[in-house]
C-alpha cells in the first residue's frame, strides 16, 4: 500500500500547471530552432527520429485528449456502431 500512495505522490508532483507549461514551452521552442533551420546544430537525432518522436507524442496526446473527454468518445463510437448496423 505504500508504494500506491509514494507513486500518486510522485505524479502529483508531475503533473502541475508548471510542468505543462514547461512541456509547451519545449515543444514551442522546437518550433523555434526547426523554422530557423537549426535542428541538426541541437540534436544528434535526424530529422526523421525527431518526426518520428513527434508522431508517438502527438498521437499519445490525441488518444489521451479523446479518454479525458470519454463520454462524448464513448457515445460517438455507439453511436457509429448502431449506424453500421443499420447500414
Amino acid at each position: 500500500m505504500m508504494t500506491n500512495s509514494l507513486d500518486i505522490r510522485i505524479f502529483q508532483m508531475l503533473f502541475t500547471e508548471d510542468r505543462f507549461a514547461s512541456m509547451f514551452k519545449t515543444v514551442d521552442r522546437l518550433h523555434d530552432i526547426v523554422t530557423e533551420g537549426k535542428l541538426a546544430q541541437v540534436t544528434n537525432l535526424s530529422k526523421e527520429e525527431v518526426i518520428g518522436w513527434l508522431k508517438d507524442i502527438a498521437y499519445t496526446l490525441d488518444e489521451t485528449i479523446r479518454e479525458l473527454e470519454g463520454d462524448d468518445h464513448e457515445r460517438d463510437s455507439e453511436f457509429l456502431r448502431l449506424l453500421s448496423l443499420v447500414k
